[in-house]
């Protein structure tokens, strides 16, 4: 997404949201103009959650330290694990654990997370946490507790605006897969909803694929495709625990919505 179009976008949503969150699939901090990008969120008075698998925090590092606004960032840790590992742990933690320090030295106002969304009952997944908080612990002189119930609790302080977060691990939604129930809610459309860098518009950030697209924002403006037949539709089946699209239905990431 150029800048300019981040702007317009931005410009047409910043009346009708307390937060803007930077991701949508991709690495934010890989975009080429991502120092324009900081500079419009602070032109408009934006506040900014930013989501970031970590590799690239030295290129910003400095900047992000300074940005006005930044309300919260969240390393995907787990993402680590996810992908072919070309770095040690250690080496890959070591960047993202640096900027930590460097917040907390500068008694920076903004929140981090160290996410973990990787929880399942499998020997695999808690030997991998277990590598993660030995180097926290060694780092910041810890003893973690390693058991999580994430029903009662999702994070974990380690100081000052630092935790570790915690979830299970989710597949992403797609059409090929089974149904789940017809049945259900979502904050999408009642509390969030998502653009693509080619301005679609969808409903959460989880339809990568454009499956419920609503309209295109370079078409029609934001307020326009929100009262949309399809739009309406989907909101409205959320609010009566409906889940009126067959990717929502399919959708895994719905089961935490569950009372």
């Amino acid at each position: 997404m150029s800048p300019e179009n981040f702007r317009k976008i931005a410009t047409q949503a910043k009346p009708m949201t307390r937060q803007v969150c930077l991701h949508l699939m991709g690495e934010p901090l890989a975009h080429p103009q991502f120092a324009e990008i900081m500079q419009i969120c602070d032109e408009l008075g934006l506040r900014i959650f930013l989501t970031t698998n970590g590799t690239l925090i030295r290129r910003h590092s400095e900047a992000l330290l300074k940005w006005k606004s930044l309300d919260q960032i969240n390393f995907s840790v787990h993402s680590y694990f996810a992908n072919p590992e070309k770095l040690s742990l250690t080496d890959y933690l070591n960047p993202v654990l640096e900027f930590c320090d460097k917040a907390y030295k500068n008694e920076a106002k903004f929140y981090i997370n160290l996410r973990l969304w990787n929880l399942e009952k499998t020997n695999l997944q808690k030997d991998q946490n277990t590598r993660v908080f030995s180097i926290l612990n060694e780092r910041y002189n810890l003893n973690i507790n390693e058991n999580v119930d994430i029903l009662a609790h999702k994070s974990k302080k380690l100081r000052p605006n630092l935790y570790i977060h915690f979830d299970t691990e989710f597949v992403w939604p797609s059409l090929n897969q089974t149904v789940r129930s017809e049945a259900g809610t979502c904050y999408g459309l009642r509390k969030q909803l998502a653009v693509h860098a080619n301005g679609d518009v969808v409903p959460c950030c989880l339809d990568k694929e454009t499956v419920l697209k609503l309209g295109n924002i370079h078409e029609a403006p934001i307020d326009s495709i929100l009262k949309s037949k399809r739009a309406t539709d989907i909101r409205k089946g959320f609010e009566n625990h409906q889940l009126v699209e067959d990717l929502c239905r399919k959708c895994q990431y719905a089961d935490r919505f569950k009372n």
